[in-house]
């Protein structure tokens, strides 16, 4: 099977808009490989494994420089790697495979879409005092469990959680959520692998694609930041594409 060639172009422009942003991407690729014709249960560990390439990169870069704040990271891998895994071993069927994946394109989406309300929030109150070990254990149960059934990474929804509690900044929390993105993946892929087999064809020209906008994202980042505007649109596709994946699913 091979990839179909428009969905190249748009692996590369994902990946450069949401490494731009700290992020992964991966409800943006499964939003566009549910529009296809791939076999929906290769779309998980297809998506898991571009966010190893993704948020590898990131999170290497981050631990390199010593930003890495495990105090906080440590607690949510601790639950989120062995739920992660697990998730990767349910065989969902299609259906509910796009209600969830509905239901975390939606979410993805009003991320972008409030993310500027988001960062004034942050900056006028500097969170709610941080998260306590407990509650940062069971964030990492509940979003390492969705992360491996629909092959995200989590940290579009983890992000949002650390910075209205107060448990990271707009500088820590990136590199939070790129090691919490690496790990989860890799314990999803691996679930997903003890009974899919990956179709090279399909994974190795979208990796690649991914790698270069990857690329081209951080180096853009470092010289000017993504406009609210071009957030928002963003968001907003997310957003339809999550409602045609509901309707699809029923």
């Amino acid at each position: 099977m091979n990839a179909p060639l428009w969905t190249l172009p748009a692996f590369a422009l994902i990946a450069s808009a949401y490494a731009s942003v700290g992020l992964g991407g991966a409800t943006a690729y499964a939003a566009v490989l549910s529009l296809t014709d791939v076999p929906y249960t290769q779309i998980p560990p297809l998506v898991l494994s571009l966010n190893l390439l993704v948020a590898g990169s990131a999170y290497a870069s981050f631990h390199g420089a010593g930003r890495v704040p495990y105090s906080i990271l440590a607690p949510l891998l601790a639950t989120s790697i062995p739920a992660a895994f697990a998730g990767g071993l349910v065989p969902l069927r299609e259906r509910h495979f796009l209600f969830l994946l509905a239901f975390a394109l939606l979410l993805a989406g009003l991320r972008f879409l409030l993310g500027s309300r988001l960062r004034r929030a942050v900056a006028r109150d500097g969170g709610r005092g941080g998260m306590s070990n407990g509650a940062l254990l069971i964030v990492g149960l509940g979003i390492g469990l969705l992360a491996g059934m629909t092959g995200i990474g989590g940290g579009v929804y983890l992000a949002p959680i650390l910075l209205l509690r107060g448990a990271g900044d707009l500088e820590t929390v990136p590199a939070i959520t790129s090691g919490f993105v690496f790990f989860n993946s890799a314990a999803g892929l691996a679930g997903h692998l003890t009974r899919i087999e990956p179709v090279l064809d399909l994974w190795i020209p979208l990796g690649a694609a991914a790698v270069v906008g990857a690329i081209a994202g951080a180096f853009a980042a470092v010289r000017w930041l993504p406009t609210v505007w071009t957030q928002r649109v963003f968001g907003a596709v997310l957003v339809v594409v999550a409602v045609l994946n509901g309707a699809k699913a029923l």
